[in-house]
C-alpha cells in the first residue's frame, strides 16, 4: 500500500478518477487535478498551471491529462518514452494510459501509440 487509497481532503467536487500502478488521480469540477499515492517517479507532480484539464488517465508510474485546448500533458516516469508526444500536440479527444505506454485519439480519429520501439 503506497497511499493510493488515501484520498486527500477535501474529498469533494470530483468529476472523474483514474487509478495507476501505485497512484491515483482525481479531476475536480474546476479543471484541476489532485494526485495521491506513490510519488517516486513524479507521477503525482501535476504540471503547472494545474487548471483547464478535461480528462485524465493513470499509467504504471506516469500520468496524463488532456487540457481544454486539446493538448496532452504527461508527467512521471519516462523509462519507455511514455512522455514523448509527437507533434503536433493538439486536437486530442481522449487518451488512455497503459503500464508503460499511452494511447491518444486525435481530431482525425486516429489512435496513436507512444512508446519507445
Amino acid at each position: 500500500h503506497n497511499g493510493q487509497c488515501n484520498v486527500p481532503e477535501p474529498n469533494r467536487d470530483f468529476v472523474a478518477v483514474a487509478g495507476g500502478g501505485t497512484h491515483s488521480l482525481g479531476l475536480k469540477a474546476d479543471g484541476s487535478i489532485v494526485a495521491w499515492g506513490e510519488k517516486a517517479s513524479g507521477q503525482c507532480d501535476v504540471p503547472e498551471p494545474n487548471s483547464g484539464f478535461v480528462m485524465l488517465a493513470a499509467g504504471g508510474s506516469h500520468s496524463l491529462a488532456i487540457r481544454a485546448d486539446g493538448s496532452l500533458a504527461i508527467w512521471g516516469s519516462d523509462g519507455s518514452a511514455q512522455r514523448n508526444v509527437p507533434p503536433p500536440n493538439r486536437h486530442f479527444l481522449a487518451a488512455a494510459a497503459g503500464l508503460q505506454h499511452n494511447l491518444g485519439l486525435g481530431g482525425a480519429c486516429v489512435v496513436t501509440l507512444y512508446q519507445a520501439v
